[in-house]
């Protein structure tokens, strides 16, 4: 295994700078930082792994760059295109969970801290849904189905916890 550590604060540099560049409103640094943080996680992933390199998860994870190539050149002309590739990234990290063999543990506080994440990704999805609601345009049957992947991807995990 190679040495991890230079991806990884490659990871962390970069967040922490498309942080405070968000919160400063330093749009154009954004634009130089942001691409950085995908290739990161990615080669991260390659030194780290001991295994064969996993098809789908490098193909979610370049649909995840893409996404967020499109949406720092033009995003209101790619919308769709962000969508479909973020959904089809979600799906491919979904079939993961579902497909992982680890028996979790009960346990109070990852119980009622996903429960807790559940009901807040609820509320704010239903809060859009119902802002949007009057336009039944694409965009809103793509939130709606991201909502019931997410609070899906939740549900499993909480039933895992419990089981």
């Amino acid at each position: 295994m190679q040495d991890s550590r230079p991806s990884l604060y490659a990871y962390i540099i970069t967040s922490i700078c498309v942080l405070i560049f968000y919160v400063l409103k330093w749009e154009n640094l954004i634009t130089v930082v942001k691409p950085v943080i995908v290739p990161a996680i990615y080669y991260y992933y390659v030194q780290t792994t001991k295994t064969k390199i996993n098809i789908e998860f490098t193909i979610a994870v370049w649909l995840f760059f893409i996404a967020d190539m499109i949406e720092i050149v033009d995003a209101a002309a790619g919308i769709y295109l962000i969508m479909a590739c973020s959904l089809t990234s979600y799906i491919i990290m979904f079939r993961f969970a579902i497909l992982d063999n680890i028996k979790l543990e009960f346990s109070w506080k990852s119980s009622l801290l996903s429960i807790t994440v559940v009901v807040i990704i609820a509320i704010l999805s239903g809060q859009i849904i119902n802002q949007t609601h009057t336009e039944h345009t694409i965009f809103f049957y793509f939130f709606v189905l991201y909502t019931l992947i997410v609070l899906s991807m939740f549900g499993y995990a909480i039933l895992r916890l419990i089981s």
